[in-house]
């Protein structure tokens, strides 16, 4: 599994580069979702919700964000039973 993710990771740094460099200069909601998915592609899931959660914060109106912190807290939930993503997955914020 480790060697997969390695060669993927090694496979994919150029648009993880790319889309750092875009979160960095020029960020926005699709940026920022495309990198936390990525992320979450590569077995980085921390990162992923880190990068989710900095999305949200910066663009509070736009959905995509809390959709991708919910599904990795969802799949942490299914894989891990860690009652605490559960809580926190069903206590995020609703975007009217």
């Amino acid at each position: 599994h480790q060697i997969r993710i390695f060669a993927k990771k090694k496979a994919l740094a150029g648009r993880l580069r790319k889309l750092r460099q875009d979160a960095s200069r020029r960020p926005s909601p699709f940026v920022f979702t495309s990198l936390a998915e990525l992320l979450r592609d590569l077995d980085d899931e921390d990162e992923a919700l880190e990068v989710a959660r900095r999305a949200g914060s910066m663009f509070p109106q736009n959905a995509q964000p809390f959709l991708v912190q919910g599904e990795i807290r969802v799949d942490r939930f299914l894989r891990d039973q860690v009652a605490k993503d559960a809580v926190l997955g069903a206590a995020a914020p609703s975007v009217s």
